[in-house]
């Protein structure tokens, strides 16, 4: 009697558990997922989503720190800083490739001496952008990670160079700035959507949802972009640039083994070290 007492009992417990374990899945799935951005066009597909929270950083430094201190779920951002969260032992998943340009931005007086001096934010995706798209040019790198100062240093003839992306670049060529390189026509393709793999494992299932929603977003905005681009002028914080151009957005797409080997290779270059990581390692399948 007592031994199928006690049988009874942990029967009960265990289907406790079970549910108590089903209802947190269910709790995990109904909430919204945080996703920290900048202020760059790629954001657009996060805004539209159901079931995302898209929550806006005006500095890469401080959406990083909020992801690591688990106040994010994922960010929409760059190969370079995944490589970074890789290396001090916090790995990201890529679940798609997003939209973002560079351009090698000149004030108009530059002097064109055939040497680029250009303003960047070292061990960046900008230092990346710049050592691409200036390859076997005489290049003068200078360090200005604060972007709001870069711009103003640009503006003012103080640099005479600098790469931004896309949202900051726009309203300097607006006013006569000139775009000396950039990355169309090329295939760098460095901007990416990625997650902790602490999200992914508590939420299995989640990044079937999120490629899903994301799609969908997608072709809602690529079916109608002049209904959406308000709301793209708003995640680059330029509401009066009503000439910016909206960009074709992708379905889910994830990077080609020899780009991000590319990638690899520039970061293990310049850090003088060796990832042990691979592209199907660090993309959600």
């Amino acid at each position: 009697m007592k031994t199928r007492l006690c049988l009874i009992l942990c029967g009960l417990l265990v289907l406790t558990g079970l549910n108590a374990k089903g209802k947190q899945e269910a709790e995990n799935q109904d909430k919204k997922v945080r996703i920290g951005f900048m202020p760059d066009p790629g954001a657009l597909p996060l805004i539209v989503m159901d079931d995302v929270e898209a929550i806006p950083f005006m500095s890469a430094k401080e959406r990083d720190i909020a992801l690591a201190a688990g106040e994010l779920d994922g960010i929409s951002g760059d190969m370079i800083g995944l490589f970074h969260f890789e290396k001090s032992g916090s790995p990201l998943k890529i679940l798609t490739l997003t939209e973002c340009r560079f351009f090698i931005t000149a004030h108009p007086d530059h002097a064109n001496d055939g040497v680029y001096q250009v303003g960047i934010s070292e061990n960046t995706v900008i230092e990346y952008m710049v050592d691409t798209l200036l390859n076997g040019e005489k290049v003068e790198k200078i360090a200005v990670p604060q972007v709001p100062v870069r711009l103003e240093m640009l503006r003012t003839g103080k640099l005479p160079m600098a790469c931004l992306s896309d949202g900051l670049a726009w309203p300097l060529l607006a006013d006569g700035f000139v775009n000396l390189k950039d990355q169309a026509d090329t295939d760098l393709t460095p901007t990416i959507l990625a997650f902790s793999e602490k999200f992914l494992n508590e939420n299995p299932g989640r990044a079937e949802a999120l490629k899903a929603s994301w799609n969908d977003a997608v072709r809602k905005i690529n079916a109608d972009p002049e209904k959406f681009h308000p709301q793209l002028l708003d995640a680059i914080r330029l509401p009066d640039a009503k000439d910016f151009p909206m960009p074709d957005f992708k379905e889910i797409t994830l990077p080609t083994e020899e780009y991000f080997n590319s990638v690899k290779d520039w970061y293990e270059t310049k850090y003088d070290l060796k990832l042990d990581v691979s592209r199907d390692g660090m993309v959600i399948h």
